[in-house]
């Protein structure tokens, strides 16, 4: 074997090798102490030679009551949200109690520990990038590639994240760019979140994402926010305040998008009368239905089906 061929051999096994270095830390980061997840992966792999920056990963998890990771050999930089539960997060040697909207992050290299404290678990969301970008952009926006922080405006970054994830399982063209884009957003959001701030409640943030779950899981048959109120034990008047605060929105006009974005789903995807659409979702008829969706959608359903049909 010619000397050109063996150090073309050399550099081959070592691209392999971190190749299959990598291959391992996904697998690990997507299973470790985790109970339940959701993934949106973009067929990226960790690569500290690339310009720039791209997302690798985007998921919800739930980790079990008293589990934990300890992680030293990390290539990617993270940044993660916890929606519900406490935990410990150790980084650099010093302790943080982390619980509902706090935001931490690790850097690639960057030894860390997380200790599930709560006893009914923690949700969170994780977000992964790489490339020669991906943590100077942090460290210049939030001073550090590791840290542990709780922004004040919560619900703006969990409405982020959640659409990042959106984004990415919905698998349409321009996914994984539309979700790199976000990235720059999400962080100078959560710097506006940290100047000048106070606290946020723990507590009160906790109760937002609990109706927002319900709503999210019973919309179909949900005929009013008064509804989720009830079931979740409050007063219609202190469900609005949580929405106000935290999503920016009504809870009237979050349980109205949940349904016009189905329904704009069926539309493209089925051959549906707009009747029988409409009694679905809890419309008297579909007069009413095609105001709410125009109002919501800015199209009428036939506009929307017409400006569509391309994508179809």
């Amino acid at each position: 074997m010619s000397k050109m061929n063996i150090y073309y051999a050399m550099i081959m096994n070592k691209k392999w090798l971190k190749l299959a270095k990598a291959c391992l830390f996904l697998i690990c980061m997507s299973g470790l102490a985790v109970t339940k997840q959701d993934n949106a992966y973009f067929g990226r792999l960790p690569n500290d030679d690339l310009e720039g920056y791209q997302v690798v990963r985007i998921a919800m998890e739930t980790w079990g009551a008293g589990s934990g990771l300890r992680r030293s050999g990390n290539p990617l930089q993270a940044l993660v949200y916890v929606f519900k539960g406490t935990a410990d997060y150790t980084i650099g040697g010093k302790s943080h109690a982390i619980g509902p909207g706090s935001l931490f992050g690790f850097g690639p290299g960057d030894r860390h520990e997380l200790d599930v404290s709560g006893p009914y678990g923690l949700e969170l969301a994780i977000l992964t990038f790489t490339g020669k970008s991906s943590s100077p952009l942090v460290r210049e926006n939030l001073g550090a590639t590791a840290f542990a922080v709780n922004p004040v405006n919560t619900g703006e970054i969990a409405e982020i994240f959640h659409r990042m994830h959106q984004i990415g399982k919905a698998s349409e063209p321009y996914a994984a760019q539309l979700v790199d884009a976000l990235v720059p957003v999400l962080l100078l959001t959560v710097r506006k979140g940290l100047v000048g701030g106070r606290n946020h409640s723990n507590a009160g943030l906790t109760v937002y994402f609990d109706c927002r779950r319900h709503m999210e899981r019973n919309f179909l048959s949900l005929n009013s926010a008064a509804e989720t109120a009830e079931a979740i034990g409050l007063t219609h008047a202190h469900l609005c305040r949580l929405f106000r605060r935290h999503a920016g929105m009504s809870p009237h006009l979050y349980l109205l998008r949940l349904k016009m974005n189905h329904a704009a789903q069926r539309i493209l995807t089925e051959d549906i009368r707009l009747e029988e659409l409409a009694d679905s979702l809890g419309f008297s008829d579909s007069f009413s239905f095609s105001k709410s969706f125009k109002r919501t959608l800015g199209l009428s359903p036939a506009e929307y089906r017409r400006s569509h049909m391309g994508q179809i």
